[in-house]
């Protein structure tokens, strides 16, 4: 066996490659590229595009929150105040009566909503930079509740009417007749 083992050896070691044989070799490999992914293109471009995605979510600010979320915290920060009427009154016709300004109706034409309410008085206020109406009121158990009423601005016709919490208040949201309620408790 060591025989053959010699003699394919021997054979192999005769052999050679013509210098034009060589020269081809090497410029075919010339002409293969490289993977997509070991190209230099390709990895600055990748570069790019995560330092451009880092950009953005640092440097772009939050979103704002929407107008549901700004009026709620709004209302609840005023409820908290406790504020007093400047008008005492048991009823939103004495209440509309005596703040001149409110060129809008806010006797609410669904008085359901406000069911176990008692009304004390109201006030001016605003909601969103809106001249609202700020109502007293108290529950059957004589806890104090604060109704707003404004007129649907542009703005606030994208309130979304439902309940909500915002700084430890309870906030009820509705629209009516052309008009937002929103009601602390």
């Amino acid at each position: 066996m060591k025989a053959l083992d010699q003699e394919l050896r021997d054979y192999y070691a005769s052999q050679s490659l013509s210098a034009d044989s060589v020269e081809h070799i090497l410029a075919s490999a010339k002409m293969v590229r490289p993977p997509v992914w070991r190209q230099p293109a390709w990895i600055a471009a990748a570069a790019a595009l995560a330092l451009l995605l880092s950009a953005v979510t640092v440097l772009v600010p939050r979103m704002p929150p929407g107008i549901t979320t700004l009026v709620a915290a709004e209302v609840a920060g005023n409820h908290k105040k406790h504020l007093e009427p400047e008008v005492r009154a048991a009823n939103f016709a004495a209440i509309q009566k005596a703040l001149p300004r409110l060129d809008f109706s806010i006797a609410p034409t669904r008085p359901d909503l406000l069911a176990g309410l008692t009304v004390q008085g109201g006030r001016y206020c605003s909601v969103q930079g809106e001249l609202a109406a700020q109502i007293a009121m108290s529950d059957s158990t004589g806890k104090p509740c604060t109704l707003y009423v404004a007129p649907l601005t542009e703005a606030l016709e994208r309130v979304k009417p439902g309940m909500t919490t915002a700084g430890g208040v309870q906030i009820q949201l509705w629209q009516d007749a052309h008009r937002l309620y929103v009601l602390a408790r």
